[in-house]
């Protein structure tokens, strides 16, 4: 270790600096590895030094997952690995020196009932309307957002047809036909 010295006019600071040798080692935060579908977790990985140091690397490490169908990684947020259905799927994080650290998954569960919120709409000719889709799942509180996961259709696209757009992909418009 170093310690690093500013002296402006008479006012000084200082701080220690440590410089770390190459990682030993890579480890994930903790070892859970049964979630429920349609939750997301954020994985914490840690690299390991000699002398008994350890640095968080999440941000820093590549992230992978086998099984796209079960899971998916969280572009935005370092990581975050969101469950989609029920299944297996492995998550390895990789980073220097070739280390990674690499657990299989078991996401369970599903959702047994899906519903509209509003159940019923009317929508003025020419206007649109933006649906919701909710989900339950048994044994546990709260509604999960389904929009983004279900495949939406319209039994008569002359009078109500779909308009999904990325914020809004339970987007609908009329289609010029009272019905």
């Amino acid at each position: 270790s170093t310690t690093i010295r500013a002296n402006c006019d008479g006012l000084l600071a200082s701080f220690d600096a440590v410089v770390l040798g190459e990682s030993t080692g890579l480890r994930f935060a903790n070892d859970r590895s049964r979630f429920p579908a349609y939750r997301s977790y954020r994985f914490r990985a840690f690299a390991e030094y000699e002398n008994d140091q350890v640095i968080e690397v999440t941000r820093d490490a590549v992230w992978m997952v086998t099984n796209p169908a079960v899971a998916a990684l969280d572009p935005e947020e370092p990581g975050r690995v969101n469950f989609l259905d029920s299944g297996t799927t492995m998550l390895l994080a990789a980073y220097e020196n070739g280390f990674f650290a690499i657990v299989e998954l078991e996401i369970y569960g599903g959702v047994d009932k899906i519903e509209f919120t509003p159940k019923k709409v009317t929508i003025r000719g020419g206007s649109g309307r933006r649906l919701r889709v909710t989900g339950s799942i048994p044994g546990q509180r709260g509604d999960i957002a389904m929009t983004r996961r279900v495949t939406l259709e319209s039994s008569d696209e002359a009078i109500v047809r779909l308009a999904p757009t990325e914020t809004e992909p339970g987007r609908i418009l009329t289609g010029g036909t009272p019905g």
